[in-house]
């Protein structure tokens, strides 16, 4: 719910690429950024994220690691976030 004066406005942008030098391999690339301002926040985010996709007979796996920058202008706040993940998935007959 807004009150009567409060504004806001959402600015967006992504984009990403991959490639597949091999049918059991993936790779890609993403970048995002946005904008969130108003009367009741003003934040800035942005990041980019890599993955490596493989697949090998039964098994499937992924690693993807991402970066997050988020700036908060109204409380004065930063954060900069690092994320690794690493899974493996056997596929069952």
């Amino acid at each position: 719910f807004f009150d009567r004066d409060q504004t806001e406005e959402n600015y967006t942008i992504e984009g990403d690429i991959g490639w597949s030098p091999r049918r059991q391999l993936r790779l890609s690339v993403r970048g995002f950024g946005g904008i969130n301002s108003g009367t009741s926040q003003d934040t800035e985010k942005i990041g980019a994220s890599a993955n490596v996709d493989w697949a090998f007979r039964i098994w499937r796996g992924r690693i993807r690691y991402t970066f997050s920058d988020e700036n908060d202008k109204l409380n004065q706040d930063r954060r900069k976030i690092h994320y690794l993940l690493f899974e493996a998935i056997r596929i069952p007959f």
